[in-house]
């Protein structure tokens, strides 16, 4: 098992994840073009495929599942940070919120998987280390956290960066998870 180290920058917070300097440099170096997919956009339009709930009033999960098969080249995965966050957004735009259940996400991983090219790659943005995983394929390869995970089937975090923001704000942990990564 291979213990990487992620990058570490300081850049003020903002909760618009994509306007942070270094959150957005790290999405440039990544972005080769293509089908971009950000299911929680909220205002972000750095996707060519964005769902944002305060627009269409679609739920993240149901969204995905409309979209086909293998049809993303890049995956921004960015939802709320925290249950109470989602539950937040979900009431200031008037909509019931149905499920806080960690299957929740479960469930969105699973729609990641299935919309992802073979050769894509999935951001993921977080205050902990949220990735999609070990059991649906994917290795971690490069990171400064050590994430509990031996090798799997064909995909893995090639990339990792931390952003402090100071004070009392949380770290946004950034990563990286290609299809097919050694």
């Amino acid at each position: 098992m291979t213990y990487p180290f992620f990058r570490v920058e300081w850049a003020m917070p903002s909760p618009a994840t994509f306007t942070i300097p270094p959150i957005r440099r790290f999405i440039e170096t990544w972005n080769t073009g293509g089908e971009i997919y950000d299911p929680f956009c909220g205002g972000s339009t750095i996707a060519n495929h964005r769902n944002d709930i305060a627009i269409t009033g679609i739920d993240s999960l149901d969204w995905l599942q409309e979209q086909p098969d293998k049809c993303a080249d890049i995956f921004l995965n960015d939802p709320a940070y925290t249950p109470r966050q989602r539950k937040e957004v979900y009431k200031s735009l008037g909509i019931t919120l149905h499920d806080t259940k960690a299957s929740y996400w479960s469930k969105i991983r699973d729609e990641i998987v299935r919309i992802i090219k073979p050769s894509g790659t999935v951001l993921s943005f977080g205050y902990g280390a949220s990735h999609v995983g070990k059991t649906r394929g994917l290795k971690i390869v490069d990171g400064l956290i050590v994430l509990p995970c031996d090798e799997v089937k064909g995909f893995g975090i090639v990339d990792g960066l931390m952003v402090l923001h100071g004070g009392n704000h949380n770290a946004t942990i950034c990563i990286a998870e290609k299809v097919g990564a050694p």
